[in-house]
């Protein structure tokens, strides 16, 4: 369900990001990916992805592209019942971000919100037609980012509730994260989360059983106009 939050140049706000996850949830969506965001939390935004997980939605988030020297954290990916998504390099190597083939790319953000780790250097990506730098085809590119990343689990968590029907979204969450390749410092760490995402492990084993003390939060109503960035 492609849901429009963003003016033409793709950026949006704090509000706009929240109407845009009550109108998925109430349409169905079972998984929301958000390729997008900005430093700064709210209540009222915690609030939301409480009731969107209460109401079976999943929310995955890229966690941003600042670097390992940037401690602020990015939000949605910062807040709690979101799936933060950090970014593996390609098989390519570049001194820049990607000193050595299939390892953490430089640009992906350091902190608590990441959670796993999933593909986001030489992705081919769909953008504006006007966009020119790394076109391959008209409206696609070569793109890299944390952005890149977060679709990947986005989709591997669709599978799993496809496989599993009524999967909660902390069933799907802890799967995603225990059934993860461990990389970087042994178990889970502040770069690469639980590790990168392993899909035929998450679809294929069977979930953890369902945990009753999942979140339980009310919406309130928003009045917010901080600008979210694509990351």
């Amino acid at each position: 369900i492609p849901v429009q939050i963003s003016d033409r140049d793709g950026y949006s706000t704090d509000a706009t990001m929240m109407k845009g996850i009550r109108w998925a949830v109430r349409n169905g969506a079972k998984v929301i990916n958000i390729s997008a965001g900005g430093v700064g939390d709210t209540l009222a935004f915690q609030r939301v992805i409480d009731w969107a997980f209460t109401n079976g939605a999943l929310i995955i988030a890229s966690v941003g592209n600042d670097g390992q020297d940037y401690g602020v954290l990015n939000y949605p990916a910062g807040y709690w019942n979101v799936l933060g998504v950090a970014a593996q390099c390609s098989s390519a190597t570049n001194t820049t971000d990607c000193p050595s083939p299939y390892g953490l790319a430089r640009f992906s953000n350091r902190n608590r919100s990441v959670d796993l780790v999933a593909p986001g250097v030489d992705i081919v990506s769909s953008v504006p037609p006007r966009v020119t730098q790394g076109a391959i085809a008209p409206g696609y590119a070569i793109k890299e980012g944390t952005s890149m990343a977060a679709p990947f689990v986005a989709g591997v968590a669709a599978l799993i509730f496809a496989a599993n029907p009524g999967a909660t979204p902390s069933q799907v969450m802890r799967q995603l994260q225990n059934t993860a390749t461990d990389m970087g410092g042994r178990g889970h760490d502040t770069a690469t989360g639980a590790g990168l995402i392993n899909p035929r492990a998450a679809i294929t084993l069977p979930l953890p059983p369902n945990d009753p003390g999942e979140s339980n939060a009310d919406i309130i109503e928003v009045r917010t106009v901080r600008a979210i960035v694509p990351s």
